[in-house]
């Protein structure tokens, strides 16, 4: 009798070693590495990173450059790729020629198209078509100023709803030229004004749409910036709130930098700088709250951002 049950222990026991190298087996060909399932589901969220377009300058000579960027400070690493075209490398051409001081790119997923403008450099007041996927062949065709008596133009967005493009025009002497306004990119490229301008010393730096399709607008103080939040309609700033934190260490006045929101994966604001190559990712607190995170010299000196 007790070699009968000694012999039934053993035998269960046996059972169930074999069971569980049996799961272990399964589990480690699932998952090679071990990794629990909470482990791997927290891997799979932290893998989502924000993925945007670049336009960048040359400090050397002015030209104009493309790059997509992975990643962000709280969601890295941080992958900085050129954007090579036909000609082998990520400079905007026009017939061959370089594009000098390009001020804002917006994309076009639908088509890829790429849209960009400038207020200065040897296409002034122009803009700039290409295939996002090649800026080395694009065309370049004059904007007619509307309601502007002086071109000013930046930061060129796209509303992902209704397909219009806006952008920053900028003054300092002329009240009604420091606005926000629609470029008609179709035909002949124009300007339409909304309604309000912005107050002269409100020196605006950066568009962009979040996930609702609100737009918001990012205005430079030295270091430090403040987001509003803008009626597409009529160009009226809304409310706004300080930037969670530092955008251009040493800044001073209005300097240059890139603005843009993320919506796949962190759904927060992302800035970089052109004078100290600074990437930050952050909230606004009367908007989107948001931890503030910083990585200095992880870009190329920027003055746009844009959505892919």
């Amino acid at each position: 009798m007790k070699k009968t049950l000694f012999l039934a222990a053993i035998t269960a026991a046996a059972l169930f070693f074999s069971s569980c190298r049996k799961s272990e087996e399964v589990n480690q060909e699932n998952n090679p590495a071990g990794v629990s399932g909470k482990a791997e589901a927290a891997e799979a969220a932290a893998a989502c990173q924000p993925g945007y377009y670049n336009l960048a300058l040359d400090p050397s000579n002015g030209n104009s450059l493309i790059y997509k960027i992975t990643g962000s400070p709280s969601a890295g690493p941080v992958l900085v790729v050129p954007v090579i075209g036909s000609m082998g490398d990520n400079i905007v051409r026009v017939g061959g020629v370089p594009v000098l001081k390009m001020s804002g790119l917006a994309v076009d997923p639908a088509s890829g198209t790429a849209w960009g403008v400038t207020n200065g450099g040897n296409f002034p007041n122009q803009l700039i078509k290409f295939a996002i996927g090649d800026p080395n062949v694009a065309s370049a065709a004059a904007i007619a100023p509307g309601c502007i008596t002086n071109l000013n133009l930046s930061d060129i967005e796209r509303d992902p709803a209704t397909g219009r493009y806006y952008a920053i025009n900028s003054s300092t002497t002329v009240a009604g030229n420091n606005r926000i306004v629609i470029i008609n990119v179709g035909g002949f490229p124009s300007v339409t004004c909304l309604a309000n301008t912005v107050p002269l010393g409100i020196n605006l730096r950066g568009l962009t749409f979040d996930c609702n399709g609100r737009l918001f607008v990012m205005r430079m103080t030295g270091p430090n910036g403040r987001v509003y939040n803008v009626n597409t309609g009529t160009g009226l700033l809304g409310a706004s709130c300080v930037y969670s934190g530092v955008i251009s260490p040493g800044g001073v006045g209005a300097p240059e930098m890139g603005f843009h929101f993320d919506c796949g994966c962190i759904n927060k604001f992302i800035t970089g700088d052109f004078n100290n190559t600074l990437l930050t990712d952050g909230g606004a607190a009367c908007f989107y709250p948001g931890a503030y995170a910083s990585l200095p010299f992880s870009i190329r000196p920027t003055v746009d951002f844009a959505k892919p």
